[in-house]
Order: C-alpha cells, then structure tokens, then sequence
C-alpha cells in the first residue's frame, strides 16, 4: 500500500481543526482510559481502544498528518477494528445473557460458570481477529481517513475487493449483531411485561426482588448498548455511503468527526455507571481522592422505622445491588444476594447499634455498613 495514494494533496482545512479534533480526542482518551480502570475487567476492550487510539490520534492532529508511515497506520486501524468488533460481539453476549436469565431463568441456573465465561470471552476475541486481519493479506486495506489524521478500513476505493469486505463486515459485526441485541430486549421487555402482575401477587418477596435486580441489570446493559450503536451510527453512515459510490460527496470533516464520535464510545460506560451504580461512584470518589467518606460521615445514621416489611428487605438488597459478587456483612463470609436479608438478620439482629458501627462502618464498607445499621437498629436495643 502507497501511502501517498490516499492523502489528498491539498486539503483545505485550517490549522485550527486539527488541534480542536486533536485535544477533543485526548479527552475522551483520558476520560475513558481512567474511567475503565475501575471496570477494567468488564470494559476491556474500551480500555483498549482509548490507549491505542487517542495517544496516535493526538500526536497526528498536532502535526495536522499521520507521521506514522504505512506500518503504524495499519496497526492504528487494525487496533480500531479489533477493540470495535470485540465491543459490539461482547455487547452481543451481555444481551443474550440478559435475555436467557430473563425469559429462561430456570433453564439459565447454573449455565454461566468461569470456564464458559471465558471460553465465550475467547471465542468472542477470535472472532473479531477474524475481520480485522483480513487486510493486512489484501482483502480490503487499512488506509488513512478524513484529516489524514487517523487510518480505518478502505471504504472508500471502488474494487470488488474492497466493497465485498465492507459489504461482510458490515453485515456479521454489525447488523446480525444488532439483529440479535433488539430481539434480545424486545423478548426481555415481553417477558417483563407479561410476568409483572405474576410475580407481584404469586411468588416470594426474595423472588420479587431478585426479578427487579434482574431487571435493573438488564435496564443498565440496554443503555450501554444504545449508547454504542448511536456512537458509531454516524461512522456507519459515512461508511455505507461511500459503499454505495458516493464517496465523492463526503468531505474531511465528514469522515473525521464521526471517527472522533464512534471512539468515544469507549467513554460511555464509566458515566452510565457512576449514573446507575452506586458502588461505582464510591470507588471512583475514592480513586479521585476524595476522603471526605470517612467513619464520621456515617456515625449520626437514622434508624429508620418503616413497619412494611417488604420495604425492610428492599432496603436490604439495595446493598446487595451494590456488591453482586462478593459482600462482606458483619463477619467476613462470602454470600449472595439471595441470603443478604437472611444472614444479616440472623447475624446482625444480637449486636448493639454503636457495635454494628464499630464493626462495620469503615471507610471501605460505609455503603453496606448504613444499610446494615438502618435495617439492624429496629431490632437491637
């Protein structure tokens, strides 16, 4: 691949753009890449993508061209696609999963071991190296794009070539995917809407409230992949348009502010989940250096006093929300949320208030600790 084939010769575009585009995807690098950490294991590939992507894309907007050479800007894009591809195949998963525990939840028990998770984890890894290696043995080709200070995938050049791989690409990373996402929720959303009044009048308070858990979950991956599929729509639509032979109509600002748009994508889950999720937003006050959460923000707790049971045990699974894989109540067994009310009354119901703070109320545990002290104070003296 000749490098000066797809660099336009004059490009009137002023400096100005290049460092705006340029500290916009710094940003986004940066938000994202600190943002991920703290959900590293599940947003991995977005962690990825902002620490290949944003350094490069900078330095090139600085420089107002890609200074990388041909090598760099293949390994730029094939980078892009990779992370990309194993995003939207991963959000695939979580849809599925939702959908199977949902509508299927006897079925689904049991189903989802370590050794599964991570063989899907590998098939989904294997699969998106499978379209994104293509290029490098001439099936398509990585190239530089809208600024030229970026490279993505030919799109643009009208071969057969080139036009089958973003014809196949397009269909199996991102529409059967699609496909398979809102069928997915629409069964989630049926099987919600049919089981609500049931589960309601017929079935136990802790299966009430492991339905809602489920729910909320399912609420909260929903608006992680809406997110992503409206990220990296405008991406898709300059794409599909110069599939279809009006390439010529598409300036550098087109091609690059979508780019720009699709990569921040990786910036969005850390921001839903410091919206939906209160343990995230603890770790990230902590890991910004907040020590205003000590032991003495929690000692003035109202014991509530509501006599409605169902509002006790919900009171008490908001903590099990919190900590879905491993809570630590007032000794240090490991439990579920299913046993959270159970062990916690059993276990917390002997001990005085003042002593459940002594226990509990730390800086690591204070969300769990309020939660227990306010459920445990109507009963000990």
């Amino acid at each position: 691949m000749d490098l000066s084939q797809h660099v336009t010769s004059h490009i009137d575009v002023p400096d100005h753009a290049h460092y705006i585009i340029g500290v916009v995807i710094l940003a986004v690098g940066i938000t994202g890449m600190v943002g991920n950490i703290l959900v590293i294991y599940a947003f991995f590939t977005d962690f990825l993508m902002c620490l290949s992507q944003t350094p490069i894309f900078f330095i090139n907007s600085m420089h107002k061209r890609w200074i990388f050479g041909k090598r760099g800007c293949e390994l730029y894009a094939f980078c892009g696609a990779l992370f990309g591809i194993c995003s939207m195949m991963t959000l695939m998963v979580i849809a599925v999963d939702r959908y199977l525990v949902i509508t299927r939840p006897l079925g689904s028990m049991g189903a989802m071991s370590r050794k599964k998770a991570l063989i899907i984890a590998a098939v989904t890894w294997v699969y998106s190296m499978g379209w994104s290696l293509p290029p490098f043995f001439g099936w398509s080709s990585y190239i530089p794009e809208g600024l030229m200070t970026s490279c993505s995938w030919d799109y643009v050049t009208l071969t057969p070539s080139v036009r089958s791989y973003t014809m196949l690409l397009f269909t199996f990373v991102f529409f059967i995917p699609l496909s398979v996402i809102i069928f997915c929720y629409c069964g989630i959303f049926r099987a919600i809407q049919n089981t609500t009044k049931l589960v309601h009048a017929h079935t136990l308070l802790k299966t009430r409230i492991k339905t809602r858990n489920e729910w909320k979950m399912a609420k909260i991956a929903l608006i992680v992949i809406l997110t992503f599929v409206i990220s990296w729509a405008p991406y898709s639509c300059i794409a599909l348009t110069a599939f279809a032979g009006y390439a010529d109509i598409l300036t550098p600002y087109m091609n690059s502010v979508p780019a720009v748009i699709a990569k921040a994508s990786a910036i969005h889950n850390p921001i839903i989940y410091a919206i939906t999720h209160p343990k995230y937003r603890y770790d990230a006050l902590l890991s910004a250096g907040n020590n205003s959460i000590t032991v003495n923000s929690w000692t003035n707790v109202q014991c509530r006093t509501e006599e409605d049971t169902d509002s006790l045990f919900t009171l008490c699974f908001f903590v099990s929300d919190l900590f879905p894989f491993l809570m630590t109540w007032c000794t240090t067994d490991q439990i579920t949320d299913v046993t959270a009310p159970q062990y916690i009354l059993q276990n917390c119901v002997n001990l005085s208030v003042s002593a459940l703070r002594t226990v509990l109320c730390t800086p690591i545990n204070a969300i769990n600790a309020i939660t227990c002290c306010n459920i445990c104070c109507r009963y000990a003296g």
